[in-house]
């Protein structure tokens, strides 16, 4: 009896070694997908924030933003040649009224003599 209870037990030694040697396996095994995952993870948000830069890239050249830059560039032309036309009008009325000016005079001279 004492040898079968001897053996009961070395079966129950070899046992729990067997149960934990799957359970050091597993965990082994749940570390390196771990780890993996970690690394994708990584890898994923790199190329996310890679992607975000693109995108934001892409909707500075749009054609949304294109066409809005380049209404601002055509207001802004048609104000600088609008303060151009206003600057030459007012030198044109300067000069009529210098020779507006100039012309009665002119006119009084020849009938004196």
């Amino acid at each position: 009896m004492r040898g079968f209870l001897l053996l009961l037990l070395w079966v129950l030694v070899l046992g729990q070694g067997a149960v934990l040697y799957w359970g050091y396996e597993r965990e082994q095994t749940l570390s390196a997908e771990l780890d993996s995952l970690h690394q994708e993870v990584a890898s994923l948000r790199q190329e996310l924030t890679e992607q975000r830069n693109t995108l934001a890239v892409m909707e500075q050249q749009s054609v949304s933003t294109m066409v809005s830059k380049a209404n601002k560039v055509i207001v802004e032309g048609w104000d600088a040649i609008i303060n151009s036309v206003e600057s030459e009008l007012g030198r044109a009325r300067a000069a009529l009224s210098e020779l507006e000016r100039e012309t009665p005079t002119k006119s009084q001279n020849p009938s004196a003599p």
